[in-house]
């Protein structure tokens, strides 16, 4: 199951947002930032609705995760996520090749 930790990963990096600028931003320290996304500590319900709010996570949607126990539910319909989770599985010899094809397929649709 996705935690919150696991959440606030995924959508930094879709944000490009370091853990320092994040911290800098809730006015935290950045081993906290850390330990929030490593799952060692959890925010209190004002930090993380903070936190919601600075990476634009839709918080209802993760307090409903732990009842719908779905990983994908934060992120529905989320293509970016999606291609990037692919990517990872792939070899570092052939992320070339899988990036240039995802180019090409956002070039054609970006066509119609």
């Amino acid at each position: 199951m996705i935690t919150f930790g696991g959440i606030m990963k995924l959508q930094m990096e879709k944000l490009n947002i370091k853990q320092e600028v994040l911290a800098r931003e809730l006015n935290i320290a950045r081993t906290t930032v850390t330990s929030y996304c490593n799952d060692k500590r959890q925010p209190d319900f004002e930090m993380m609705t903070k936190i919601c709010y600075c990476l634009k996570i839709n918080l209802s949607q993760v307090l409903s995760l732990a009842h719908y126990n779905n990983d994908d539910f934060i992120l529905h319909d989320d293509y970016e996520y999606k291609v990037n989770q692919a990517a990872r599985k792939i070899k570092k010899s052939e992320q070339t090749r899988f990036l240039r094809a995802v180019m090409f397929l956002s070039e054609l649709m970006e066509e119609k």
